[in-house]
């Protein structure tokens, strides 16, 4: 998909998704399918991902919990009201 929206669009593209692999990501770059890269949840459950790709140590699975309490209209109203 992302060298698709390359082609139709001639603008830079970021691809997200699964890319906190090191070998897919490169692919990805090598490839020239994308300009940037997003490793959101790779990032999230591993900040020191780049020390981990280096020392080719096993990554943190993403637990979501991470992410909780979630940003919801419900949780708003009980944060105002606490």
């Amino acid at each position: 998909m992302p060298a698709l929206a390359r082609t139709f669009t001639g603008l830079p593209v970021i691809a997200n998704g699964g890319l906190h692999q090191e070998a897919v990501a490169r692919r990805v770059l090598d490839e020239g399918h994308a300009d940037v890269l997003a490793v959101g949840t790779g990032a999230l459950a591993n900040p020191d991902l780049p020390r981990r790709e280096a020392a080719g140590t096993v990554q943190a699975a993403f637990d979501p919990r991470l992410l909780e309490p979630l940003a919801t209209l419900g949780n708003a109203r009980a944060y105002a009201d606490a």
